[in-house]
């Protein structure tokens, strides 16, 4: 019986996990086909496992497929279709089916760490920060284990020490993220630390695209530090780590030109754009408009993918800010315009839609700003007070970023 249903798994991971974003990509229109089709594989899946097998080959074989299709259903920062709530319920799903038996294999405890880094990348897009590191603290050591005791090993497509690596860059993520909540200098300082700890690892053992995405993270946490020091010395590490970050992101990407390195590529652009902006460079808008235009092409080829909207309206965002900044007030309107398309915020806004209503807020902001340079200050007014309604509730930014918006709406009047 077990190995009936083993191979049944097998053949519903070739049909739909395997294949199924590939087929996703090609559809035309919405996400609802996309989800259906998601749905379909989740409910095939319940249906052939309504118990839970007591073979461990069958055990992480179904892991295997929960974890392949939450990554589908909504892994942050990659060609997902965006439902982080699905996403985590089916990453608990294989924590199940391999907790408590981690010792039995190094593939099953590869297969936990797995699930317990999606776990706690979508704990860090809700904002449960301290959560996140409450499921990666023993992540960490298991991680630290499973790439000394076995380096060679591969699972979820990647080796170990790339997945310990990982492990040290969400950790750093939640850590940043945490202390942005209080402005927690030495918190920023601790992160970094995390990074450079990450960073150390993929370089010795020659993970040269994975240090470039280690790089991404030094590049933020130094931008924090600028932000809460105000030394423009962070300011400049910051950007000279995002310029590596892209350099390397660039080489990946033309050694393999797959759409998620595509979609890699045109992020880091768009974090070196920024960064450039911040530390006056002139060629922040010639990089931004690169990082929209490769963001929309791969945006193009995955209209499935509600996480690759999110990456356009953030591109647009960034560029229709650094414009009206710079006095290009139409152009930057109307970029800021098609970024607030792209995002359609729900009623109410729920934690899980955390990135979402910070982006929606940032581009009101900006937009705001746009419009006061053109004399509509009431427009102006109405855009911020949108800005604070999405994120005023459930702790979606720190309180100091609330205020900071109220004081902006307040100059508005003067």
């Amino acid at each position: 019986h077990e190995q009936r249903r083993l191979a049944q798994l097998r053949t519903l991971n070739q049909i739909f996990l395997n294949d199924i974003y590939h087929e996703i990509a090609r559809l035309p229109g919405t996400s609802k086909v996309s989800l259906m089709i998601a749905e379909r594989t989740k409910n095939s899946l319940d249906s052939l496992f309504a118990e839970s097998p007591s073979d461990p080959q069958t055990r992480a074989a179904l892991a295997t497929a929960y974890i392949q299709l939450a990554e589908i259903q909504g892994e942050p920062f990659h060609i997902s279709l965006g439902d982080s709530d699905a996403a985590t319920s089916n990453y608990r799903r294989a924590a199940g089916l391999l907790d408590g038996n981690r010792s039995e294999s190094n593939q099953m405890r590869g297969l936990w760490l797995r699930s317990q880094l999606g776990i706690a990348s979508l704990q860090i897009r809700s904002g449960a920060y301290q959560d996140a590191i409450a499921t990666l603290t023993p992540a960490v050591e298991s991680a630290r284990r499973l790439a000394t005791d076995a380096p060679a090993l591969e699972f979820n497509g990647h080796s170990a020490a790339y997945w310990d690596v990982r492990t040290y860059i969400l950790l750093g993520h939640a850590q940043l993220r945490e202390a942005d909540i209080t402005r927690d200098v030495e918190g920023v300082r601790r992160a970094l630390r995390t990074f450079e700890t990450a960073l150390g690892i993929a370089e010795k053992m020659s993970l040269t695209a994975t240090a470039g995405s280690v790089e991404q993270y030094i590049g933020y946490a130094y931008q924090l530090l600028g932000d809460f020091t105000h030394d423009a010395q962070y300011q400049e590490k910051s950007l000279e780590a995002h310029g590596k970050a892209v350099k390397s992101a660039r080489t990946d990407y033309l050694s393999t030109p797959t759409p998620q390195r595509r979609r890699d590529y045109a992020d880091r652009l768009t974090d070196y754009g920024w960064q450039l902006h911040v530390c006056h460079r002139s060629e922040s808008i010639a990089t931004l408009t690169e990082s929209l235009a490769e963001m929309k092409a791969v945006s193009d080829s995955n209209p499935g993918s509600e996480e690759l909207q999110l990456d356009v309206a953030n591109s647009y965002a960034r560029l229709g800010a650094v414009e009206v900044e710079t006095g290009r007030i139409n152009s930057g309107l109307s970029h800021l315009r098609s970024a607030r398309e792209r995002i359609s915020l729900p009623v109410p806004v729920r934690a899980s839609d955390r990135e979402l209503a910070v982006l929606f807020a940032r581009v009101q902001e900006s937009l705001a700003a746009g419009l006061k340079q053109q004399g509509l200050g009431a427009e102006a007014t109405v855009a911020l007070e949108q800005a604070i309604a999405a994120v005023e509730s459930e702790h979606i930014v720190p309180a100091w970023r609330v205020a900071e918006l109220r004081r902006e709406k307040i100059a508005l009047r003067k």
